[in-house]
């Protein structure tokens, strides 16, 4: 072999031995990388006079611990929007929703109708309960209201919103009690913002933060059919549209975590957020996720500070 060829092969074998040094660094400092999803773990129910109480929760990868006390029935005001159906996965941009004609929205305190037969699957998105829970404030009208499910006070898991994504998309927009605010951190880390339970585990959802003047963070999906991220609640749901029982599957979120996915980052760390935004926006067609409770960790609330 000549000199020439001999330097040349050697050059090739360090470009090709730098390279794949590189690439397994890479490999290694990606799987060190962290998630912004949170998989549950013990979480904890009690039954009362046939109704399903949370007690408690916490995650993996993370310190963080949910309770009956602090995390659930925290909303005081919101509404869902319903929109025509058109097929649109896919084709959204990441912070701008673009939906079809408005058809419909239900206010905080307006009755939602409800589905009371078995697969009658009549409304897009709808109120629905296990057979032995207690009636809904407006039982007796066929209905129940946001704030039934959602509202301040509320821990009623045998209670479910129940989507069917036959006659379009829908947004669900949920603002925290007045003296309590959702505060992104600066980076990504084990604090986990929102924890959201999904009937099923067989949908996805997208979700984004309402900020103080009322613009919004980018969205982000979060897939209920990822186990890796979607654990199982240890509880199924039997409801009277939904006669048979299907495993509640929950996941939590860091929502400075949208770095993750590469989006730009001044949009999103150290924000005051007052509520929050979950939207369906799967094709005709496709299971309608069951959005079975929204727990999140906020903090007081004082015009600027928190405590």
């Amino acid at each position: 072999m000549n000199k020439l060829v001999m330097r040349t092969a050697i050059t090739t074998l360090a470009v090709m031995s730098a390279v794949i040094s590189f690439a397994g660094d890479y490999a290694s400092c990606k799987c060190k990388e962290p998630s912004p999803y949170f998989r549950v773990k013990d979480f904890t129910t009690k039954m009362e006079n046939g109704n399903r109480r949370f007690v408690e929760c916490s995650f993996e990868d993370s310190g963080m611990k949910y309770t009956a006390d602090s995390n659930i029935g925290i909303f005081s005001n919101g509404n869902i929007k319903v929109y025509e159906g058109i097929s649109s996965k896919g084709r959204m941009a990441s912070d701008s929703v673009e939906l079809g004609k408005e058809r419909k929205c239900y206010n905080w305190t307006e009755i939602i109708p409800r589905d009371n037969l078995h697969f009658m699957n009549s409304f897009s998105i709808n109120p629905d309960k296990e057979p032995a829970a207690s009636d809904m404030t407006f039982e007796y009208m066929k209905g129940a209201t946001l704030n039934d499910l959602f509202g301040i006070g509320k821990n009623n898991l045998s209670w479910i919103l129940d989507a069917e994504d036959k006659d379009g998309e829908w947004v669900l927009t949920l603002y925290f009690k007045e003296d309590k605010r959702l505060f992104t951190g600066d980076k990504l880390t084990g604090d986990v913002d929102i924890c959201i339970g999904e009937r099923g585990g067989n949908s996805e959802i997208y979700i984004r933060g309402i900020k103080e003047d009322g613009t919004l963070l980018p969205e982000f999906r979060l897939d209920f059919k990822d186990r890796h991220f979607a654990a199982s609640c240890g509880y199924d749901m039997q409801t009277k549209e939904q006669t048979n029982p299907q495993t509640i599957f929950a996941m939590g979120v860091n929502l400075a975590g949208l770095e993750f996915e590469g989006r730009n980052s001044h949009l999103y760390k150290n924000v005051v957020l007052k509520g929050i935004q979950i939207i369906n926006k799967e094709k005709t067609g496709n299971y309608g996720p069951d959005i079975a409770f929204i727990l999140a960790y906020l903090r007081d609330y004082k015009g600027i500070e928190a405590k």
